[in-house]
């Protein structure tokens, strides 16, 4: 049934005009193109407003952690003053002598009067000595029930090395004695006071501070949502700053996710899900915490769904109407397009479409006369490119041919001229086949140290030949360096070189490798006892503006010294050094040698 139905229906869609179909397949892609593009235009500006929210909920924090740090550090500054300052150190630890130390709490009285009315925040200060007597603002000479010795208080400032110790929320020690007014509980700073001698703690500074300091600072920071929550922690997860009765359960379900080693981004409240940011204040411990229910975000979110969904109907109308317009004019010439289309599918790459339109579609017809015309131009061009591959690879033969038939020829003399006891002869014709060998060779690019030097040795067999034992020669190249790799034919040149420019009339030759350590590579060094080069030669030859060719054929010295930098780097290549009358010495360096059989 459904087959029958989808057979129907395809058959309905064939009968439709070319004009329908053109305006079926837009308008369902206006549509489609419509609803992604809002779906995608809502997502994006859906999380561009989340992180714009969760920025300035961190940037809050920010500002709030600044102004906290502030009032603490001042208050830690204040407390280091305070116990090193000579009014503190000559007026406590001065025994049970109560007139002394009536004296001695006044005297202190006064001075933390003073500080506490210089820094609004601090509710109170006070030294406990190890005979728990109070020096304070208030006129008590012990406290009751306390022993400092073996108080949190104590441990805190006996156990940090001297530093300013933050206790966070703790129980105010004053509270509840007659006569004294402030909070029930404070944020407390405790730091030790040291004999200078042997370093004993002999008092423990106490600083309280007002928690509504910090409730202060949390609301000069305004919330942008309508059920934020911001509120600070200590380092016991105590509340130090925050409306208690709306951020209790709130603070459970952070405490918990903590405990648990969590550090989400989000957290869930009963059925509630919130943004979370947390920020640590590196001087105390305490952590600044500001939520944001998700529905809040959410709401300024809705907004945009009215906007994009009213943006689609008013674009997918504008493609509507505008269809109308275009497929009156796509419909009449494309039936001449589809028509030189068959031809060209059927070999005709000559047939041009007659154009006499000069609108898109006469824009479009140009365009296909002109593919055509290009279609045809390759397919020729690859023709002849295949025909000159073919007559190139014919060529390579031929040239792999003719080198097999002047080693046979080579072999044939040979072997004349040993019947004819010709010897020295032999070696000659045996050695230039052995040259060609190797310098026809394309085996690789690098061959090893010792079958350069066989190539070079041939040659100089012969040219010692040509020359009735005038020329000499010297090779001296340690086993060890034999495997070395270097680049194929980079001696006989500068060997050539030697002979033809240095000691054409007689002289001598000589070869050897050698290693220098702080060079880490090998060096090869060609030199002659020959006519040598004046300075103006060798600056030219050296700066590479002129080339030591023996004959047109020849590779030059200059060429020799291109192929090592190319093989080695830029910072290689030949170093050369003559005088005149004297000879020349060429070397260069093979960097990272490998040697086999060395250890």
């Amino acid at each position: 049934m459904i087959e029958k139905i989808w057979s129907q229906g395809g058959q309905g869609v064939k009968q439709l005009s070319f004009r329908a179909k053109i305006m079926i397949v837009f308008i369902t892609i206006g549509i489609l193109q419509g609803g992604i593009m809002g779906y995608f235009a809502y997502s994006h500006a859906r999380s561009l407003i989340f992180n714009n929210k969760k920025n300035e909920m961190e940037n809050m924090l920010e500002k709030i952690n600044i102004s906290v740090t502030d009032k603490v550090s001042y208050m830690t500054q204040l407390g280091q003053s305070t116990a090193t300052s000579q009014i503190v150190r000559n007026n406590i630890h001065s025994g049970e002598d109560y007139l002394q130390v009536g004296r001695s709490k006044r005297n202190i009285a006064e001075y933390f009067s003073s500080l506490v009315l210089s820094f609004e925040p601090l509710n109170n200060i006070m030294i406990i000595d190890r005979s728990n007597i109070l020096y304070s603002t208030y006129d008590y000479y012990r406290l009751q029930d306390f022993d400092l010795v073996s108080s949190k208080y104590y441990e805190a400032a006996s156990e940090h090395g001297g530093q300013p110790v933050w206790l966070g929320l703790q129980d105010n020690l004053l509270f509840y004695m007659e006569g004294i007014t402030g909070p029930e509980k404070v944020l407390t700073m405790v730091e030790p006071i040291t004999d200078f001698y042997n370093q004993e703690v002999i008092a423990v500074l106490i600083m309280d501070l007002n928690p509504d300091t910090f409730l202060d600072i949390l609301h000069t920071e305004n919330a942008s949502f309508p059920h934020q929550m911001t509120f600070m922690l200590d380092q016991n997860q105590r509340l130090i700053a925050g409306d208690e009765k709306t951020v209790s359960q709130v603070i459970d379900a952070v405490c918990a996710m903590e405990n648990r080693g969590g550090e989400s981004k989000e957290l869930m409240v009963g059925q509630e899900r919130m943004a979370l940011s947390v920020i640590e204040n590196e001087a105390t411990g305490w952590k600044i915490y500001t939520m944001v229910p998700y529905s809040d975000i959410s709401a300024q979110v809705q907004s945009l769904n009215h906007s994009i969904l009213l943006s689609i109907i008013l674009c997918n109308l504008l493609i509507l109407v505008c269809l109308l317009v275009v497929s009156l004019a796509i419909t009449a010439p494309v039936k001449k397009l589809i028509e030189a289309m068959r031809e060209v599918q059927q070999g005709n790459f000559d047939y041009r479409i007659d154009n006499k339109r000069s609108d898109e579609m006469g824009r479009l017809m140009e365009t296909f006369n002109y593919m055509v015309f290009k279609i045809d131009m390759l397919i020729k061009e690859v023709y002849q490119e295949k025909l000159a591959q073919k007559n190139a690879e014919l060529e390579a033969l031929q040239s792999q041919i003719n080198p097999h038939f002047l080693y046979n020829t080579l072999d044939t003399i040979n072997w004349m001229l040993l019947e004819k006891k010709e010897y020295e002869i032999s070696g000659i014709v045996v050695s230039l086949g052995e040259m060609m060998k190797y310098a026809i060779s394309r085996s690789s690019r690098t061959v090893a140290l010792r079958e350069e030097i066989r190539h070079v040795s041939n040659y100089l067999l012969i040219q010692k030949e040509r020359m009735e034992d005038k020329l000499e020669y010297e090779i001296d190249i340690p086993h060890q360096y034999e495997s070395v790799q270097v680049p194929r034919l980079i001696l006989q040149p500068l060997v050539e070189n030697a002979i033809i420019h240095g000691i054409e009339t007689g002289g001598k030759v000589s070869i050897r490798v050698y290693e220098r350590e702080e060079d880490g590579g090998c060096w090869l060094e060609v030199s002659d006892n020959g006519a040598g080069m004046d300075e103006e030669q060798l600056k030219r030859l050296r700066d590479g503006t002129t080339e030591m060719r023996m004959d047109h054929r020849s590779i030059g010295v200059e060429n020799v010294n291109k192929r090592i930098r190319l093989y080695y780097g830029e910072e290689f290549g030949l170093t050369i050094e003559s005088r005149l009358g004297e000879g020349t010495v060429i070397r260069f360096c093979i960097p990272g040698i490998h040697r086999e059989g060395m250890t």
